[in-house]
């Protein structure tokens, strides 16, 4: 039986990588799906790398997301100052390609 009085197990250090870099530039029929998975992903990684400020948080969510998704997000306007609004603005932006590329495929169709 453990003893309550032993002192706590001291927390292990882990250092993990960054994941992988987000594409915006691939198969636009998908994208919006693929943003919800890398942002799972992402989400997974902010809660292993014990990152709990929100600030730090966004920061590192751009940061991950690599350069070319800062570059589309830098174009935005109210982005607000939290996680939640930048997560949000981008898959609004994500969605409205994928939907752009439905809609162009319906028109080409008729």
């Amino acid at each position: 039986m453990p003893n309550p009085d032993a002192p706590a197990p001291a927390p292990v250090a882990v250092t993990l990588q960054c994941i992988p870099n987000f594409d915006p530039h691939g198969d636009p029929t998908a994208i919006a799906t693929k943003w919800t998975k890398w942002v799972r992903d992402f989400e997974s990684f902010a809660i292993a790398s014990g990152v709990q400020n929100d600030t730090q948080k966004r920061q590192l969510f751009l940061h991950c997301a690599g350069s070319s998704v800062h570059d589309i997000f830098d174009t935005f306007q109210n982005t607000g100052n939290t996680y939640d609004n930048a997560k949000d603005k981008l898959q609004e932006y994500f969605q409205r390609q994928e939907n752009k590329s439905y809609k162009r495929h319906l028109f080409r169709k008729e």
